[in-house]
């Protein structure tokens, strides 16, 4: 992006002209906003030391800092792709209403940084903000059809996208992905689709009534139950699996057609080891207080079943343990496993499906992936299931495990109906000084949700 840029500066430069007032993105005082500030910018930040340049009017996106974003949206509005800059406290011309009412939250992040996300209310921007790369919650005010919008696409590949994750509206959660509207997507060669979480073209996702909802009163949910289907998934592994980074409030929001077998007893969560409860973080070791792809998986695909059918969630990972523990022949842990799926076929329920996520302690064991077909193969067999879906996520790109993903992308040669989750763009929590091997808490949300969308395409739902 930065060479594109510098190019697209270059080229334009000859084409400046002048007006007669200073403003934020004027930062040669020419009294106009043209090329000439964008190359001057993009001077300043590879070390150049332009003259005539006045740092003051460069950060255009209020970030703290000048960099190469605050360059391309200086060259954005000089031609034409936007019209205001994040800074700025009056927004454009003839869109910005003044609007009371419910409360709105977006969670989301921006692929680069820099790009724009208007929260829009009955086609209305009420409020406007600069993306970073990390999820954050953004806020706003008002009362009808709410949109996510993104206004600055830079139209490069691999370049500016927004993700939005959800959002709250008086309390109920709405999944991006589960809205029909989105001019946004970039899909077939083209913009605009439905069912994605993804802002890739200028354009938006319309809420409006909603989609797939979870509506919270206080810290417990309710939903509509009714005596439908259960499906149950097995959580195999160890502590990615089980869970790191902390939970937090948006991870607690319950939904009453969510269960989880108890793992141990926790006064947190009010769990029993084998008691089936209202799933709530953690799932797994209560002392961690921890979420793992589980919980996110669990929030994702519910959309996809009947109103009135229930998911069953049976965590049986271990913290640190080599795939050797959880083995029928040999290992200690085998048994307790197949206990627990029971629990959940003598309560209605159809396993449907085994995520796993493990291999840390086997690191670069060429043998490893022949022990995991073992394993599937015997629950599978002992536990009647069938030819049910097996997903195997990836370990982080960092860290001295990184290269054990050569061996988890070679279970589909030796599983069936078996599919790698890819952990790219996923980082290392910052708490994590001691292995540097797990997952921060935006990274576990995707990481759930990426489970979930292939469960998803592998059962049809």
């Amino acid at each position: 992006m930065k060479k594109s840029l510098l190019v697209l500066v270059l080229v334009l430069a000859p084409f400046m002209v002048f007006g007669q007032s200073y403003s934020p993105g004027d930062t040669n005082h020419s009294s106009g906003i043209d090329i000439v500030d964008a190359l001057l910018i993009a001077q300043a930040y590879v070390g150049l030391n332009p003259s005539n340049y006045y740092a003051s009017e460069a950060d255009v996106n209020c970030s703290g800092g000048v960099d190469v974003v605050d360059a391309l949206l200086v060259a954005q509005y000089y031609v034409g792709l936007i019209s205001s800059f994040p800074c700025e406290s009056t927004p454009v011309p003839g869109t910005t209403t003044s609007i009371s009412g419910g409360n709105i939250t977006v969670r989301a992040r921006g692929t680069m940084g820099g790009e724009i996300l208007e929260i829009q209310v009955n086609g209305n921007t009420v409020a406007s903000f600069t993306m970073s790369t990390s999820y954050a919650d953004y806020s706003a005010s008002g009362s009808g059809t709410v949109r996510t919008a993104f206004t600055n696409d830079d139209q490069l590949e691999n370049g500016m996208d927004i993700q939005v994750d959800y959002i709250i509206i008086d309390g109920t959660t709405y999944q991006a992905e589960d809205q029909a509207t989105n001019t946004a997507v970039y899909v077939d060669g083209a913009c605009g689709g439905s069912y994605s979480e993804w802002l890739h073209c200028n354009g938006y996702i319309e809420f409006g009534n909603g989609g797939s909802t979870t509506t919270s009163t206080g810290s417990t949910t309710t939903s509509s139950g009714g005596n439908g289907n259960s499906h149950a998934f097995l959580l195999l592994g160890q502590s990615n699996m089980a869970g790191y980074p902390t939970a937090q409030a948006s991870d607690k929001v319950q939904n009453s057609r969510i269960l989880v077998l108890g793992y141990d007893s926790c006064s947190a969560t009010g769990s029993q080891e084998g008691v089936w409860r209202v799933a709530v973080p953690p799932l797994h070791e209560c002392y961690q207080g921890a979420i793992g792809p589980g919980d996110w998986f669990s929030k994702t695909i519910i959309s996809r079943y009947p109103s009135n059918d229930t998911i069953r969630l049976i965590p049986c990972a271990i913290s640190g343990e080599k795939i050797e523990t959880f083995l029928k022949n040999g290992g200690s842990r085998y048994s307790w496993i197949i206990s627990r799926a029971q629990a959940a076929q003598q309560a209605g329920a159809i396993i449907d499906g085994i995520l796993f996520h493990q291999g840390e302690s086997n690191n670069g064991q060429t043998d490893w992936p022949s022990k995991v077909s073992q394993l599937v193969s015997d629950l599978r067999a002992d536990l009647g299931l069938g030819n049910v879906p097996f997903l195997a996520g990836e370990l982080l790109y960092s860290g001295s495990c990184a290269g054990h993903n050569t061996l988890i992308n070679q279970l589909p040669n030796v599983i069936s109906n078996c599919r790698v989750i890819s952990a790219n763009g996923l980082v290392v929590d910052p708490s994590d000084t001691q292995w540097h091997l797990h997952f921060d808490h935006d990274s576990q949300v995707e990481f759930g949700k990426r489970y979930a969308q292939a469960m998803i395409e592998l059962l049809g739902l």
